[in-house]
């Protein structure tokens, strides 16, 4: 708890700190809003459709706004909610739960955006997250994880993941090299 007071946190000696609730910059939830939006327009319209494309320059948009403070954006996912700069977003919150959903239908810890991103890297993330895979599409495969310069797929699998014997008989998790 001293750690949490020296970093400003108003702490209890009986419980977790009072105010730990951080909230979604307005800038991020402008973006995550505007993903979600893209997501399901691309997932309700066919290739070509003219609601698309706003779709996807309005995600340029929150981008550009984004990256004139940072220079890149990871969005994680946590069962239902998503985690950007630390902030876990609101429980129940209809438009980042479904974004939450969507991504982990398609088995993704995180998607993180770098600048530089294009309209033609946004377009075609949509169309792969646009697909549901409970109604028969596709997950994400690992062709896409690359597929993008400035848009990265980060898989939520364990592949990497492995059990293996300390030094002194202990059993721990490590990632695989």
């Amino acid at each position: 708890m001293r750690a949490l007071a020296e970093a400003g946190w108003p702490v209890s000696e009986s419980g977790p700190p009072k105010g730990a609730e951080k909230t979604l910059p307005a800038d991020l939830g402008e973006f995550l809003i505007e993903f979600s939006i893209g997501v399901h327009r691309y997932g309700m319209y066919p290739a070509g459709h003219p609601a698309l494309e706003p779709a996807a320059s309005n995600i340029i948009r929150s981008l550009d706004v984004l990256f004139d403070t940072r220079t890149f954006v990871s969005i994680g996912v946590a069962q239902r909610r998503l985690v950007v700069e630390g902030v876990l977003t609101e429980e129940g919150h209809p438009v980042f739960s479904d974004l939450a959903r969507r991504l982990s239908d398609h088995q993704l810890g995180a998607v993180s955006f770098r600048q530089g991103v294009t309209a033609d890297e946004v377009d075609g993330i949509l169309q792969v997250l646009a697909e549901e895979v409970d109604l028969g599409g596709r997950e994400v495969g690992p062709e896409e994880t690359t597929r993008w310069p400035h848009i990265q797929l980060h898989g939520a699998g364990y592949e990497k993941l492995e059990l293996r014997e300390g030094d002194e008989g202990e059993v721990g998790t490590g990632l695989a090299t």
